[in-house]
């Protein structure tokens, strides 16, 4: 199957090692609800300060994911309320008599248009760490793989 290549753009940049490679760690989904996503990760140090256990970390805001039910791709929350913006625009550029009872489309695939879920428990992804140039924030990323 051929996907679009659309140009994803995350914000930030991502944290790489001396060998200019992104760092990554394993994950995976241990709880989900509407505005988090908790991920168990194969990482003593990452969302762990204290070392021990495997560390944990939540995803929230625009690092929240959807996963594509047509392509393997993985969509995160940003989007979609990107789309949802774009949508609203285009029913009120139209005239009023023409609006009807329109309303935005559900959110869908940005790269399929192809109908899009929450994760479930269980489900595995990897991790990657975005950063602002100045400090002021960081995140972790998931994206849905199979390993």
């Amino acid at each position: 199957m051929l996907l679009p290549r659309l140009r994803r753009i995350l914000p930030g940049f991502v944290w790489k090692n001396q060998f200019d490679r992104v760092v990554t760690a394993k994950g995976i989904i241990i709880a989900v609800s509407p505005t988090k996503e908790w991920v168990e990760t194969d990482s003593k140090i990452i969302g762990n300060p204290t070392g021990g256990a495997y560390g944990k970390v939540c995803l929230l805001g625009d690092t929240y994911i959807y996963l594509c039910d047509r392509c393997p791709c993985t969509v995160y929350h940003q989007e979609i309320e990107a789309m949802r913006a774009a949508d609203i625009a285009a029913i009120e550029a139209l005239a009023p008599e023409e609006r009807g009872l329109r309303v935005p489309r559900p959110p869908r695939c940005p790269f399929c248009s192809g109908p899009i879920r929450r994760p479930n428990v269980g489900d595995k992804v990897i991790l990657h760490y975005r950063a602002a140039t100045d400090g002021s924030w960081g995140a972790w990323w998931a994206e849905r793989r199979d390993w």
